[in-house]
């Protein structure tokens, strides 16, 4: 019993470090895979129609998980951690400044501040690209949504929210620099008082102290899911010389000599097959976890209430049976005939159904709008170590800039 213990751990730590090699070592092909972590355990759905049958279909049976739960210990209640209709009802409340339209009015300033952005940067200079793309997408997140800029300030605030954001799957224990995030974050939360989103919120009669809330948890979501895809794009892009021409001609051909507009983007085809292959090797939602309120049955599979569920988009999508050669980057996947080969939930970068990101239209006009405005400017070059490791959990992406003639 002692051994068995014993390798559950060592399993759990090596699932935390590095997750992904550890899921595609299961030997188990079942449609649902159990498996331990520590001294729990998880129960891994693999199968695309089972995704859908938990996430849309019939969402209301499954409840929140355990990360979900120990989210509230840093992100309080808010939208993220709430479930059911008092979920639907906050998520009602806050759609507005999430639509095409604000979207759509926020988009000039995206570009300026990617400008702003590429501006600082020296010419074969060295850097770690994670911390520049989080302050440039905390500082569009806070304007477009609450009206202020962060310009200056963003950089504190970025570490506060990290600190935040490896906090939320670990047990719930008030060290002290998580206690100093918190304080930084909350400091700088009770400044923002304007914005479409805040004023929503207040007409919704909530308190100060539940817009703070979800202020912060919405900063928290802006400097991970954006950031990361970013950095990975630029990355594949950078490593793949054909993508990376093709990319540049495609843009020249729309755009000629000036940067980006919303209209713009909308006929970018080989850019959007690079972003869509990139959200498949770097899923921005790397896992999703849910919990059945009452026993299931998952084909043939009985899975008993309160049964921690893993939903994992880092897996699934790499997952053979839908993606030849599933670890090569090849945006040809993405052509429409190759799509319609495929299952629809064996891709769900942003999660689905009444849990999707709601930031997903933001995100993503946000990503293609700052990924053409900077690589007219630049070639960024992924340094040895990240190429030789493109480990998805990792928060360093060491670069070398390059400034096109």
């Amino acid at each position: 019993m002692l051994f068995s213990t014993t390798r559950e751990i060592l399993d759990g730590r090596s699932f935390q470090r590095n997750p992904l090699p550890f899921l595609l070592r299961l030997e188990d092909r079942a449609d649902v895979v159990n498996f331990k972590t520590g001294l729990g355990g998880f129960d891994l759905v693999r199968c695309p129609n089972l995704i859908q049958r938990i996430l849309v279909k019939e969402n209301d049976l499954y409840g929140e998980g355990k990360w979900t739960l120990r989210g509230r210990y840093i992100m309080k209640d808010c939208l993220i951690t709430r479930e059911g209709g008092p979920h639907r009802e906050r998520r009602s409340q806050m759609r507005s400044p999430f639509g095409r339209q604000a979207v759509e009015a926020s988009s000039g300033f995206m570009v300026d501040r990617a400008i702003r952005f590429c501006n600082d940067w020296q010419d074969g200079a060295s850097i770690d690209l994670f911390p520049d793309m989080g302050r440039l997408a905390l500082e569009i997140a806070c304007e477009s949504l609450f009206e202020i800029d962060l310009h200056g300030r963003s950089a504190r605030l970025n570490e506060a929210l990290l600190e935040l954001l490896v906090a939320i799957p670990r047990l719930p224990i008030p060290r002290p620099r998580l206690l100093s995030a918190r304080r930084h974050a909350r400091g700088m939360a009770a400044e923002f008082t304007r914005g479409e989103l805040i004023r929503d919120l207040r007409e919704a009669g909530l308190s100060p102290k539940a817009i703070r809330d979800e202020i912060i948890a919405l900063m928290i979501a802006s400097i991970d899911t954006t950031p990361k895809t970013l950095c990975w794009l630029f990355t594949m892009i950078g490593m793949h010389e054909d993508v990376e021409s093709a990319v540049l001609a495609e843009f020249d051909e729309i755009l000629g000599d000036r940067d980006p507009t919303v209209e713009d983007i909308r006929h970018l085809k080989r850019f959007d097959r690079v972003l869509d292959e990139t959200l498949r090797l770097f899923p921005p939602v790397h896992f999703i976890d849910r919990r059945p309120l009452a026993d299931v049955e998952l084909n043939g599979t009985m899975v008993k209430a309160g049964s921690y569920m893993l939903l994992c988009p880092l897996y699934t999508h790499r997952d053979g049976r839908y993606f030849d050669e599933p670890h090569r980057f090849d945006d040809a996947r993405w052509l429409p005939s190759e799509v319609k080969k495929r299952p629809v939930f064996s891709f769900f970068p942003f999660g689905a159904g009444a849990h999707a990101c709601i930031g997903r239209r933001l995100a993503t006009v946000e990503m293609k709008l700052i990924a053409a405005t900077v690589l007219r400017r630049w070639r960024i070059r992924p340094e040895t170590n990240l190429v030789a490791d493109p480990n998805p959990q990792r928060m360093s992406f060491p670069c070398r800039l390059e400034r096109r003639a």
